[in-house]
């Protein structure tokens, strides 16, 4: 006698997944999500503001000109014209950052020399001697720098003004990413003519 084959009752089926690498999957696209984020959020800092300022004058003199609003202008009046300006420098991020220099405006030509970067007294708002070197900033706190712009004899007309616009400072925040920022000094930012005869 044959047998029928009766067909077999359904077995339902179950999806094996593995679940360790699901769960190491979803911690390195988290882990890469965060770099990403934390990557945008330092590089878009712009945590440098000016504090208060002092300005010294060497080889120039300030212009008496009712006509100009703003920033003073100086006049070239001697041998070694340069302007040194002292500033508190604040940190605005939650992070410490270090400035470790400044873009240099001037150059070999036009009328403005290297912008140099100096130490400063913090509490005198003055320039202290000896070689600038980096700067750290503490979370939200400040720090003074001395800007000395030097301009070359004889290369600005009477009737010229040059200007020396933002200063640009490099700068690292946690000692990893490095970026540059434009502090502008806003009424001291300097500008310089030359002497009328």
């Amino acid at each position: 006698m044959a047998e029928r084959a009766l067909p077999a009752a359904p077995v339902p089926r179950t999806v094996t997944v593995r679940v360790r690498p699901l769960v190491v999957a979803i911690a390195l696209v988290a882990a890469l999500t965060a770099v990403v984020l934390s990557l945008r959020w330092v590089t878009g800092l712009e945590p440098l503001s000016p504090g208060n300022t002092t300005v010294q004058a060497h080889g120039v003199s300030e212009a008496n000109s009712g006509l100009h609003l703003g920033a003073p202008v100086y006049v070239l009046s001697g041998p070694a014209p340069r302007l040194v300006v002292t500033v508190a420098i604040h940190n605005s991020a939650s992070v410490p950052v270090t400035v470790t220099g400044v873009d240099p405006m001037g150059g070999d030509q036009g009328p403005l020399k290297p912008l140099r970067l100096r130490p400063a007294n913090a509490l005198k708002l003055l320039p202290s001697s000896g070689r600038f070197h980096a700067l750290r900033i503490p979370a939200d706190g400040t720090r003074a720098v001395t800007l000395v712009f030097g301009v070359r004899p004889g290369s600005v007309a009477c009737d010229q003004i040059v200007g020396a616009g933002p200063v640009i400072f490099h700068l690292t925040a946690l000692g990893v990413f490095h970026d540059t920022q434009a502090v502008d000094l806003g009424d001291q930012t300097p500008a310089f003519t030359g002497a009328c005869q």
